[in-house]
């Protein structure tokens, strides 16, 4: 019964497509008892939604129909979310064959959105009418039900990657939920925040970065008028600047987490909240062992699509881990805290570094300006070779190869033994603008390596190429 409501009401916000219905749906939602439900609704409704999931994706993807055969699982074996355990999990290699997961024609597709930052052929995920609009809708009574009043909102976030699913999707749910998007852009905060004194947004959606760079604008400019909301994404929020961009703007923080592959940005922790919120009417969610795919308190995060028409996945892992944390705010959904990507490790030549200890072994060589790290390892002659291009200006190769060894101290070790070769490149002009670290993991990995599959690290095939 629980099930079949959440369905009509599921329905109920498909059609009021009119921001004007929007808004007297989410008034009507605001006001309603029902709203006080607990979380009983989310088992029943998530096992009719797999069991439709599991059933359009062997009956429409070659991908799924191809790998349940060869388990010898039909559809009617998956009756309830913990019946996924008997599936393999889905990793962002398969997604190479973007092809052979689609479940309609091609040109029945209304958008396409592609993963920032890859390397090779982009991971492509298709979105129907319906699916795009399901999103959107969400998105705008979301908005709608935590904020009432008029809705600009400026949108400072990279546009250069133009089928990026983030300041797309911003300004589609904007739009629906009745508001006026500024999509500006993420290239000259100088410029955005001309606009922000222009407008006077009340919402300002952008990544952390470039939030930062907006409040260094605006310091430097001597402007200073409160923001009521600001919604980041893209990139974890460190405490630091979450307090930074809540004191000088007067907002109230919004932190979102997702992913291209799952619809962008499908969960919250909103203010005073202590874990993300996810969108469980769109996705189940699991923490998995990555090795056996199997149930774990800390792990990595698998979602299987409920709603997904063109490209269903199921356990797909996006390659960020987690564990299971209750929230204080008491609502009732599935809550987690992310602990980091799981490829944020990197072992060379017996060496282990992180992606977060790089970072904070250069940062205080370029203070003043944001800086993006890319990390490519690969094997010349049975040897290891790191490369590291940062995109910060103005600093010599020697300073820093020096911060990092003064940090990793083994590194000198296997350096002066022949064992690993270390490349450094600075003031790079790296792709992606949003992640602060990338790690290329190009080696050829043998069983019982770090990474079981060779999804679980980064993607792509080309050698670590000369960038000159």
């Amino acid at each position: 019964m629980l099930a079949m409501l959440v369905e009509l009401l599921m329905r109920m916000v498909q059609r009021a497509a009119d921001p004007a219905r929007l808004k007297r749906l989410t008034a009507m939602m605001r006001a309603a008892p029902a709203m006080s439900v607990g979380s009983g609704w989310i088992r029943p409704y998530q096992s009719r939604r797999v069991r439709w999931t599991i059933r359009h994706a062997y009956q429409k993807s070659p991908f799924y129909r191809e790998r349940l055969d060869r388990l010898g699982i039909r559809p009617r074996d998956v009756q309830q979310p913990e019946d996924l355990h008997r599936l393999p999990l889905t990793w962002p290699e398969d997604l190479r064959e973007w092809d052979r997961f689609l479940c309609v024609p091609v040109d029945s597709a209304v958008a396409v959105f592609t993963s920032a930052g890859t390397t090779g052929e982009p991971k492509r995920v298709y979105f129907s009418q319906g699916d795009l609009q399901s999103l959107i809708h969400f998105g705008a009574l979301a908005a709608r039900l935590r904020w009432v009043g008029p809705m600009t909102a400026l949108i400072v976030l990279p546009m250069r990657h133009g089928l990026w699913i983030g300041w797309n999707t911003a300004l589609r749910v904007v739009e629906r939920a009745g508001g006026l998007p500024l999509p500006v852009g993420g290239e000259d905060l100088e410029d955005a925040l001309r606009w922000l004194q222009r407008f006077e947004p009340q919402i300002i959606i952008a990544s952390p970065t470039h939030m930062m760079g907006l409040t260094r604008a605006a310091q430097a400019a001597g402007y200073r008028k409160p923001v009521p909301v600001i919604l980041l994404g893209g990139e974890p929020l460190d405490a630091e600047r979450e307090g930074l961009f809540a004191d000088y703007w007067q907002a109230q923080i919004y932190d979102s987490y997702g992913a291209t592959e799952i619809g962008g940005a499908q969960s919250i922790r909103m203010p005073g909240c202590t874990a993300f919120h996810l969108n469980d009417l769109h996705l189940l969610t699991e923490i998995v062992d990555p090795a056996s795919g199997l149930p774990a308190q800390e792990g990595v995060l698998a979602f299987t699509t409920l709603r997904r028409e063109a490209m269903p996945l199921i356990r797909y892992v996006v390659g960020d881990r987690a564990v299971r944390s209750p929230c204080v705010c008491g609502l009732q959904t599935t809550t987690i805290a992310l602990q980091g990507r799981m490829d944020d490790l990197i072992i060379v030549a017996d060496q282990a570094l992180s992606g977060q200890g790089i970072l904070d072994a250069l940062a205080p060589l370029s203070p003043q300006a944001e800086m993006r790290v890319e990390c490519c390892v690969d094997r010349v002659q049975g040897v290891d070779r790191l490369r590291l291009s940062i995109s910060a200006e103005g600093l010599s190769a020697e300073r820093v190869r020096r911060s990092l060894l003064e940090r990793y101290t083994g590194l000198r070790t296997v350096l002066e033994q022949g064992l690993l070769t270390l490349e450094i490149e600075t003031g790079a002009d790296l792709a992606d603008p949003l992640k602060p670290f990338r790690l290329r993991d190009l080696r050829p990995w043998a069983d019982g390596g770090r990474a079981e599959s060779p999804s679980a690290r980064d993607m792509g095939g080309e050698p670590c190429a000369d960038r000159g």
